[in-house]
């Protein structure tokens, strides 16, 4: 549903603006927190140094 306004989903689905716009926040806040945990696991960390590792080889290839 990425994209759609609120308008149209209140025409679609007989939700008023409000409860729309509740939902949003609550569940856009609950993405955010779980984004934030879920970025601090040992895999999540180990991804990123090897992210990071790969572009400096890269780097390094340029040269």
């Amino acid at each position: 549903m990425q994209g759609t306004g609120y308008p149209q989903l209140e025409k679609e689905y007989g939700v008023a603006k409000s409860t729309i716009s509740g939902w949003v926040k609550k569940y856009s806040e609950e993405c955010r927190y779980t984004s934030k945990s879920q970025s601090d696991t040992p895999y999540a960390k180990e991804l990123h140094n090897l992210n990071k590792k790969i572009a400096e080889l890269e780097k390094e290839n340029l040269f």
